[in-house]
């Protein structure tokens, strides 16, 4: 619950900003539906399939943004495991939940392409800071749970589309690498790292139209 009020406080903040701005440059706010697919060692095994996240962003040029987002992931997986818990080497059925909250800011190069244009692929980067709390339950294993703070870095490529040529609302897609520091030692986690697939679509504000 407290991540979910996080997640909303930060939005509203996210979007007052972009109400606020004075700047020529158009701003927007964005939000997306995601997936998040593990990979080996990242505590768990399967995707987890809630992952929404709200951003802010800010074209600065006409190839090129900044902003800031937040996201929300949370997996749950139950199945019989063998692991080391806590030093020693466990097997039997366990449930387990991993939920995280990265904070981050961004670089989006648009190569070639214009902010009035229809179709727009970009490249960029995000990196900041990323809270992830572990549970962990099972026959074996007395009930246990922790919480991490982290680095997170996300490269990631992607594509947007208006259905009007310097439309205000905009669709988008894309695809990213997550790496995180996040650490657990009762679990012997020592990062997290997935793929992340998203879609969502965004708003851009614009006070009036600028020649680039």
């Amino acid at each position: 619950m407290r991540c979910f009020q996080l997640f909303l406080c930060v939005g509203i903040l996210l979007g007052a900003c972009t109400l606020r701005a004075q700047e020529s440059r158009p701003h927007s706010l964005a939000l997306h539906w995601g997936v998040w697919m593990p990979s080996g060692g990242s505590f768990l095994a399967r995707a987890a399939c809630i992952a929404p996240a709200a951003e802010w962003d800010w074209r600065i040029s006409k190839t090129f943004s900044v902003g800031a987002g937040i996201g929300y992931t949370r997996g749950d997986e139950s199945g019989v495991t063998s692991d080391f818990y806590d030093g020693d080497l466990v097997a039997g059925f366990t449930d387990r939940r991993l939920i995280l909250l990265p904070l981050t800011a961004h670089l989006r190069w648009f190569p070639g392409a214009s902010p009035q244009q229809k179709l727009q692929p970009f490249i960029g980067v995000a990196a900041g800071g990323q809270y992830a709390e572990f549970r962990i339950t099972g026959d074996q294993i007395n009930t246990s749970r922790g919480r991490s703070w982290g680095g997170v870095v996300m490269p990631e490529a992607g594509i947007s589309f208006a259905p009007v040529s310097g439309g205000r609302l905009r669709f988008e897609a894309a695809c990213a690498w997550q790496y995180a520091s996040n650490r657990w030692s009762v679990m012997h986690v020592g990062s997290l790292r997935g793929l992340y697939v998203r879609a969502g679509i965004r708003y851009v504000f614009r006070r009036q139209q600028r020649v680039y």
